[in-house]
């Protein structure tokens, strides 16, 4: 009773008030991660503001009353701009560093947590003159030079989501001293889904799918290096074997993404045969669902910052097949919690998804091993637990 009376302390009268920034139109692995993060808070008696565009975060979070928000503009930079381009970004830049300083304002919150490396670019200046201490979440790979230079020197702190993109802060010049490596974690729940036979039927022939048909899954926003291409070309492999296996990919479109990347994807379907095999969806909010309504995941990038999918797949149970690299190849043991191909090699990554579907009892076991792996490492209760102690070592 005693515990319980003092968790309810912790929830009423928070000890430390942190600003959250985002600057993303739509939902990724950054925004989940961010929402699981600030839900998981309340409770560690840390209180959590927000200032963010339309469209980047879950409604349900938004309507949550303990949690202040504020709205601002979308600010995802582009290399190489036009002119058009720039004079947006500058605008919303602006209006970011307005909307954040007014929160800082309103909120005094003691840290200045900004998600991505977007919304650091926003958030650097506001928190700098109104000296708060600033937090850096580093969820990408991308090379910013003396950018990230300066980022990281107004940074109290830099959080880094695997030790790809810790080497990758080190190589940009950012201090060793400042960086701290925190994996996303997934809640215990995700992989309890309530999902009934007839849920996944219903699930299924949403994407035209059969009950019995085998279903690869790629999730995953559509840009480039994020190779659903390559999944594809994998696909147009494994139906010379098994023509009766289907392929799906789900992802949306950044808005600073190449707006004809879907495109590509839709007409390489057409190229390769695969009209009747595969599908391309936007994003789904129940994508727990959809995994769990699907029987492999397959990861076809190398150059991956962390994957947060693949850590939702083997909570739901889900056999992971992905390619060696990047955050993947700190979560998956080889064999054991999932399966590696080797670089961009089409056939090696069809044989391995045609190796966990001919063999059952090795997804089986792939999957007991992989809820083990999240269990030990990739819970939100560590990554909760790793931001909070960092927050006391900065400010609160």
């Amino acid at each position: 009773m005693a515990h319980d009376a003092l968790k309810g302390r912790q929830r009423t009268t928070p000890r430390c008030r942190v600003l959250f920034v985002s600057t993303a139109s739509r939902p990724g692995g950054a925004e989940c991660s961010l929402e699981l993060l600030i839900r998981s808070l309340e409770a560690h008696g840390i209180a959590s503001s927000l200032v963010r565009p339309d469209g980047g975060l879950s409604s349900a979070l938004l309507a949550n009353r303990h949690i202040k928000h504020f709205g601002t503009s979308v600010f995802e930079p582009v290399r190489h701009p036009s002119f058009g381009q720039a004079v947006r970004l500058v605008t919303r830049w602006i209006r970011g560093t307005i909307a954040i300083a007014w929160a800082i304002f309103l909120v005094r919150p003691q840290i200045v947590h900004a998600n991505t490396t977007s919304a650091m670019l926003v958030a650097m200046l506001p928190a700098w003159l109104t000296r708060r201490p600033l937090i850096w979440h580093v969820r990408d790979m991308i090379s910013l030079g003396y950018v990230g230079r300066l980022c990281g020197r107004l940074a109290s702190a830099v959080v880094a989501i695997s030790n790809a993109v810790q080497q990758n802060l080190l190589h940009q010049g950012v201090p060793a001293k400042k960086i701290h490596l925190v994996y996303n974690g997934v809640e215990a729940s995700f992989g309890n889904l309530p999902l009934s036979d007839h849920a996944r039927r219903h699930i299924r022939q949403e994407f035209g799918f059969s009950n019995d048909a085998f279903v690869y899954l790629n999730v995953g926003q559509f840009v480039a290096w994020k190779r659903q291409d390559l999944f594809l070309r994998a696909a147009a492999e494994v139906i010379k074997s098994n023509n009766d296996a289907r392929f799906l990919i789900v992802g949306g479109q950044p808005t600073a993404g190449d707006p004809g990347c879907q495109s590509c994807l839709e007409n390489l379907v057409k190229q390769l045969n695969l009209s009747r095999h595969a599908v391309i969806h936007g994003w789904r909010h129940d994508i727990g669902s959809v995994l769990a309504a699907t029987d492999a995941l397959v990861h076809a990038t190398e150059i991956e910052p962390f994957g947060r999918i693949i850590i939702e797949a083997m909570q739901v149970g889900l056999p992971v097949i992905a390619v060696r690299g990047g955050g993947p190849k700190e979560i998956i043991e080889d064999g054991k919690s999932g399966l590696f191909a080797t670089g961009q090699n089409t056939k090696d990554l069809a044989s391995l998804m045609l190796r966990v579907q001919k063999h059952p009892e090795l997804a089986k076991q792939l999957t007991e091993n992989a809820r083990r792996r999240v269990r030990d490492m990739f819970t939100a209760e560590h990554t909760t637990q790793s931001v909070v102690d960092l927050y006391h070592q900065v400010s609160c």
